[in-house]
């Protein structure tokens, strides 16, 4: 699967963030500590398998309240 676009809502610290990706090349993602970083890559593990790559179902971040999708 090629992910085009990464859509967080109440996703750890992302209240609202829309992230496009290249259809080619490398994506750096770049930021403070505390930043967002790591949580972009745990919403498309969400996005594409239900679980973060930590194996959290929803216990970190408020599932009921939250929204992750890639297209």
């Amino acid at each position: 699967m090629i992910v085009r676009q990464v859509a967080l809502q109440n996703f750890y610290c992302h209240v609202d963030t829309c992230i496009d990706l290249p259809a080619t090349g490398i994506v750096l993602l770049t930021g403070a500590n505390g930043a967002g970083k790591s949580s972009i890559i745990e919403a498309v593990s969400v996005a594409l398998w239900g679980a973060t790559l930590r194996g959290d179902k929803g216990q970190c971040w408020a599932a009921e309240k939250a929204s992750v999708s890639c297209l």
